[in-house]
């Protein structure tokens, strides 16, 4: 069982030179134009994710423990 964490945004949970940590959604790897409204801390590490992401996400990796 994979555990997700979910947290608002923060820059600082990214790496300094990731895309997340400059506000691109993560999760699309960079090929969306919205900005990142979530962290999560997933089995794969970090992502930055867009309202869609979060949904691509909680279906990959189930809903967050937290």
């Amino acid at each position: 069982m994979s555990h997700l964490l979910k947290f608002r945004f923060n820059s600082a949970l990214h790496g300094k030179k990731s895309k997340a940590h400059k506000g691109v959604c993560s999760w699309h790897a960079g090929e969306c134009d919205k900005k990142p409204k979530w962290s999560f801390f997933t089995p794969m590490g970090w992502q930055s994710a867009c309202g869609k992401a979060r949904e691509a996400i909680e279906e990959r990796y189930g809903k967050p423990v937290n």
